[in-house]
């Protein structure tokens, strides 16, 4: 009977210690962004804003703007899965002063609202980009972060590069 109790006693703690160790998924929008950044590689390969447009409306049926960012070429976009369930298109810029790369993942905030348990962004970062033309700049371990809306979509910019003028060299077509 003791050794029945120690098994069962043994098996409880080992039940208790592995929930305490279980992981919950991140949610931090920055966090996800930045942590998928190195692995994306463009599925479409344009410098043609209106093909990556088309492109991203065909297959996830969003209507997006491609910014242009000055001093960088745009190299394509690929679709990411950020989170569980949760596909966004990124698009990939090259800085041509610093060969560095620029991952621009493109967030709506439907998307937020229907996979609010999946993806988050901070409510300070959304009150900082309530107007248009406003920007949240971060950094993520080794990454700038940059974060803005144009009308219903919000863009996540993770570099490596560090421009505090970056903000400055985005603009969309009129």
């Amino acid at each position: 009977m003791l050794v029945l109790l120690l098994i069962i006693t043994a098996a409880l703690i080992g039940y208790g210690g592995a929930s305490l160790f279980e992981r919950t998924p991140e949610v931090n929008l920055i966090a996800l962004s930045a942590r998928q950044a190195g692995l994306v590689r463009p599925s479409v390969q344009s410098p043609a804003p209106e093909a990556i447009e088309r492109y991203i409306r065909d297959r996830l049926g969003w209507r997006v703007v491609v910014p242009d960012i000055e001093g960088t070429a745009l190299i394509g976009v690929d679709i990411c899965e950020v989170a569980p369930g949760v596909e966004v298109p990124v698009l990939l810029y090259q800085d041509q002063t610093a060969e560095l790369p620029i991952a621009l993942f493109t967030y709506t905030y439907a998307l937020l609202n229907q996979y609010e348990d999946r993806i988050r962004l901070a409510p300070e970062i959304l009150r900082n980009i309530e107007r248009d033309r406003s920007f949240d700049l971060q950094r993520f371990e080794n990454d700038t972060v940059l974060v803005w809306r144009h009308r219903d979509d919000i863009f996540v910019a993770v570099t490596p590069l560090d421009d505090p003028a970056l903000p400055d060299r985005i603009s969309f077509p009129s």
